[in-house]
């Protein structure tokens, strides 16, 4: 048993957030500064790293700024989010649906409808 494993569950969330906020890429498959692993956990479907990303597009960190992909990524988040976490993830999506145009709304909700999961081997590299 390790000190993660005895970190209370609500720690090793928070722990596993700030180390998949940190990362940045670093492949050459990926553009300079843009987030890569906390893209491919997104991607894989861990709500965790999906509002990780969904916050840095609403804040343009490590990504362009994008309402419309930070809307789609923060509702993913919350679909997939344990119920204690729910609420709070349903709040920040719909106070980031703010910025959005009804098109735009349309547009991500769409987006997020077609959205599947990818696996471990699937994506950069």
């Amino acid at each position: 048993m390790n000190r993660f494993s005895r970190m209370p569950h609500w720690c090793r969330i928070g722990a596993c957030a700030l180390l998949l906020a940190g990362c940045v890429a670093t492949s050459a498959a990926a553009p300079p500064g843009e987030i890569l692993w906390p893209r491919k956990a997104a991607e894989q479907g861990l709500a965790a790293a999906q509002f990780n990303l969904g916050n840095g597009y609403y804040n343009g960190q490590g990504v362009p700024q994008d309402s419309v992909s930070a809307y789609g990524w923060l509702n993913l988040a919350a679909s997939r989010a344990t119920p204690e976490f729910r609420d709070a993830l349903v709040g920040e999506r719909d106070r980031f649906s703010a910025r959005l145009t009804p098109a735009q709304l349309a547009k991500a909700q769409q987006w997020v409808r077609q959205w599947k999961p990818k696996s471990a081997g699937d994506g950069v590299p």
